[in-house]
């Protein structure tokens, strides 16, 4: 099997003058990405005046920050008074800080300011403990036809750094596949842009301080140059390795030493599938976590959901290692693809087969 690749390819915005959203899903997802962005900005403004981030590690050893569950809690609240009847599964635990009340106290106080004045403590368990699939306020989310998945601050590293980070909000129907989005990615502190797609409709960029949007395109008529001899012109591309791969010090260079290296974009998974959105890059490839040693602890869905669909709603193609289609477990926080290929330019066979062949040598390796 090919399993660990993903990659994209010619982006561009559409030049029409700005246009309301279509339909009333997406006008609901995108209020709700235009909130988070906007509390996300303001809060993380005031706690770093403050000089109380109040970064702490997770089980992972991963950072989780106050702003991570105020927006959690923000976004969760939101959805379930908007789709009443839709599932929820979200990255943190309210459990990374049970014994820390100091910080729980804290982050009433802003669920208050930023959410619900009225809101108490007891309140704050169902908004922030729906990590597992059991963990829903209307029941198992495995039973419900539709489960949203939400990743509050993803590339928290890029965050308390201000290299960059997203907020990723999904909708994930039965049969595994993301069927709505809001993808708000900031790389850097001047500026973020926020995506809302839906599948069958497309996706758009919001325009700032307007009710309005501008529906995003893949050019797949542009080829990319990553395979013709003449590679002076050849666009950008990022890579994502595995922790493995990385310490083994592992550089691939699948074009060929012509093309350029691969572009380091921090930091998360979904700032990737945002960089192909704005045009930043045209390929994104990332190696399956087996590389090297054959295991495969999976994929977190909400890792990746937001930015697959806004990519295939702008008419770009994302496939796993084997050429299909991506497909999410319905209702659990972990997926495990043969890897995934994301590709818009007209190389797309060529380029899959290249990077293809990356994969297997270092597997075999």
């Amino acid at each position: 099997a090919r399993r660990g690749v993903v990659g994209v390819c010619g982006a561009r915005r559409d030049e029409r003058q700005g246009e309301a959203l279509p339909t009333r899903e997406l006008r609901a997802v995108a209020e709700i990405a235009r909130s988070a962005a906007r509390v996300c900005r303001a809060l993380a403004a005031q706690l770093k005046e403050d000089g109380q981030l109040a970064v702490v590690d997770k089980d992972d050893l991963t950072p989780v920050t106050l702003v991570d569950f105020v927006l959690q809690a923000l976004i969760s609240s939101a959805l379930r008074r908007e789709f009443p009847q839709d599932g929820f599964l979200a990255e943190e635990s309210g459990a990374t800080l049970a014994d820390q009340p100091e910080l729980r106290q804290r982050l009433l106080r802003y669920a208050q300011q930023y959410i619900d004045p009225q809101m108490d403590e007891s309140a704050l368990p169902a908004l922030l403990d729906a990590r597992e699939a059991s963990s829903t306020q209307h029941g198992d989310a495995q039973r419900m036809h539709r489960t949203w998945v939400v990743d509050p601050l993803d590339g928290t590293r890029g965050f308390v750094s201000g290299k960059g980070f997203c907020i990723g909000i999904a909708l994930i129907d039965s049969h595994g596949s993301a069927q709505l989005a809001g993808l708000a990615a900031a790389r850097d502190d001047s500026h973020m842009s926020i995506y809302v797609a839906q599948r069958n409709v497309g996706c758009f960029e919001l325009l700032p301080n307007a009710e309005q949007s501008r529906r995003v395109v893949l050019d797949r008529s542009k080829s990319s140059g990553f395979l013709q001899s003449d590679v002076s012109n050849a666009s950008a591309w990022t890579l994502s390795l595995s922790a493995y791969a990385k310490q083994a010090g592992w550089c691939p260079l699948p074009f060929g030493s012509a093309i350029n290296p691969p572009r380091r974009l921090c930091c998360g998974s979904l700032i990737k599938y945002a960089a192909l959105l704005d045009g930043s890059v045209e390929l994104f490839v990332q190696l399956d976590a087996d590389v090297g040693r054959g295991e495969r602890p999976g994929w977190k869905c909400w890792d990746h959901a937001a930015g697959v669909l806004c990519v295939e709603a702008a008419g770009g193609f994302v496939l796993d290692g084997e050429g299909g289609a991506i497909r999410f477990n319905h209702g659990k926080a972990q997926f495990s693809p043969p890897g995934l290929v994301l590709v818009a330019a007209s190389s797309t066979c060529s380029v899959r087969e290249v990077i293809a062949n990356m994969h297997n040598s270092a597997a075999k390796g």
